[in-house]
């Protein structure tokens, strides 16, 4: 086995987290923790009058949120959306947000020490585009799986700014992930590209004829016996 293959078995059997903290706020009173996140439109710019962006704020305790759209992730838009918010009379005892250059630049945080709020900043393990694995403690498994992390990859297509940070994922056919998934649910990848042959289910001179592991039949294909 080369190497590259072995640093996908190993990476199947890492060890992984049962027990690890999990989403909760301690939040007393309204307006004592916002959430901040900013939300890519980009899609939808042309029927939206050229708005790429939505910024959305949530008020934890009471669960009331805001939306205003934004022409870029600049940090003049996106501090003059959250200004024209906190313009409508309600201020955070503290603010979470991530570490995007949108939420970390001079001009929000001064806006942030007008009005006497707390940012919280996170910075989030895994980015929208990396490639993970789930671990079996997900409860996605079947019963009587052997490895810790699933044999199937998928891309991590949000990143939500939650305490701790979660993950949205989807799958190699672009479909979404029920769900979100915490950091010690996640693994990455370091070899995206590398498969595992699970068996050979037929032989014809230096042809084999295998199936992927991880994979379900419509991915058999015939291989070189030199590529197992």
């Amino acid at each position: 086995m080369d190497g590259k293959k072995l640093a996908v078995v190993k990476e199947l059997h890492r060890p992984a987290r049962r027990n690890y903290q999990r989403r909760h706020v301690d939040v007393r009173g309204l307006d004592e923790t916002w959430q901040a996140d900013l939300v890519n439109m980009s899609a939808y710019a042309r029927e939206n009058r050229g708005y790429r962006y939505l910024l959305t704020v949530i008020d934890i305790f009471s669960k009331f949120a805001w939306a205003v759209p934004t022409k870029s992730k600049n940090a003049k838009d996106v501090t003059a959306a959250l200004r024209s918010v906190l313009a409508k009379g309600r201020i955070p005892k503290k603010l979470h947000v991530d570490q995007g250059r949108e939420f970390y630049n001079s001009e929000f945080k001064d806006l942030m020490q007008k009005h006497e709020v707390k940012t919280i900043l996170k910075r989030p393990k895994f980015k929208i585009g990396d490639r993970v694995r789930i671990s079996k403690f997900k409860h996605i498994f079947e019963k009587g799986y052997t490895p810790n992390w699933t044999t199937e990859i998928f891309t991590v297509s949000r990143v939500k700014n939650t305490d701790p940070v979660t993950y949205n994922l989807k799958d190699y056919q672009d479909h979404s992930i029920e769900g979100g998934f915490y950091e010690h649910e996640l693994t990455s990848v370091k070899y995206p590209d590398i498969y595992l042959v699970e068996k050979i289910l037929r032989k014809r001179g230096n042809k084999l004829f295998v199936k992927w592991l991880g994979f379900d039949g419509s991915h058999n294909i015939w291989i070189d016996k030199s590529d197992l």
